[in-house]
């Protein structure tokens, strides 16, 4: 038997999601900040986002039945809504809103993927920088 739809609570700099490991199912933020970043073999890790509510984790591993991808670090005390795996198989992927609602997050990570990708890889540095201290005067604002 499966477990219920649980709140859970996690700490500045705890780990929400590790790199590799399996995914036990998905988790919606509700409070807080967090930090996703993905690590490469020469023990290097790459910031790939900050979020805050509503965030999902776990989609992507959930939908291609992979491994945990990133890794989610509480950047400040944050709450979660997690779902068990089970619990969205024997239930809710039959549920049209919840697959829309996996759907829209999906398609929102590969459009800010995209941009992201676009902006690195064709942009000067100087237009990096400064989107760089755009992004972090947001954020601080938003907080404030």
């Amino acid at each position: 038997m499966y477990s219920l739809i649980q709140i859970r609570v996690y700490e500045q700099n705890e780990i929400i999601l590790h790199e590799g490991d399996e995914l036990d199912g998905i988790y919606f933020q509700v409070e807080g900040r967090t930090k996703v970043s993905s690590s490469v073999g020469t023990g290097k890790s790459l910031l790939l986002r900050f979020c805050s509510p509503l965030s999902l984790f776990g989609d992507i591993e959930y939908v291609q039945e992979v491994v945990v991808q990133s890794q989610v670090e509480a950047v400040q005390q944050t709450s979660l809504l997690f779902i068990p795996k089970q619990k969205i198989e024997s239930d809710l992927m039959d549920n049209h809103s919840f697959k829309d609602l996996l759907l829209k997050h999906l398609s929102y990570k590969l459009l800010t993927c995209t941009s992201a990708s676009r902006t690195n890889l064709l942009g000067a540095v100087e237009e990096r920088l400064a989107s760089y201290l755009l992004t972090i005067q947001l954020q601080r604002e938003s907080f404030n």
